[in-house]
């Protein structure tokens, strides 16, 4: 039993890290928040004199990914908090990302933004879970 446990463990927790490194994007297109492969939202700005556009979903990526993989954190706490002039996206206590003015895209407000944000994440830590959930992956294996 133990050995099925590890073998679940060595399977699902380096591919959620793993693909999380491969960010396809440009600072034009923004870049991509991805869980499981799949795309959530793309970050198109950085935050000047700090981390670039890239680097900030890099960060947003490890966060999203620590998160799926953390059952203690359910997704409906995955939340925004109105602080000043930003939108701050946390799950449970830790913060995900900040959405600032300066992320206005068109028409869409930092709020807009961040409750789209929000939604596109519990969804995928949701589906993330259930496919990562045990009795799935032991399935999996058994086939």
């Amino acid at each position: 039993m133990m050995t099925v446990i590890v073998v679940c463990l060595m399977i699902t927790i380096p591919s959620a890290f793993a693909q999380q490194s491969s960010l396809a994007g440009n600072q034009v297109d923004g870049y991509p928040v991805v869980l499981e492969g799949k795309p959530l939202f793309r970050v198109k700005q950085g935050i000047p004199g700090v981390v670039s556009a890239e680097e900030r979903a890099t960060v947003i990526n490890e966060r999203v990914a620590h998160v799926a993989n953390e059952a203690t954190i359910a997704p409906e706490s995955i939340r925004i908090e109105e602080r000043d002039q930003s939108s701050v996206v946390l799950a449970g206590d830790t913060v995900l990302f900040t959405i600032n003015d300066s992320d206005q895209e068109g028409q869409k407000y930092r709020q807009e933004i961040a409750e789209k944000s929000v939604q596109a994440i519990q969804s995928a830590v949701t589906q993330y879970r259930q496919d990562h959930s045990f009795e799935q992956t032991v399935q999996s294996i058994a086939l």
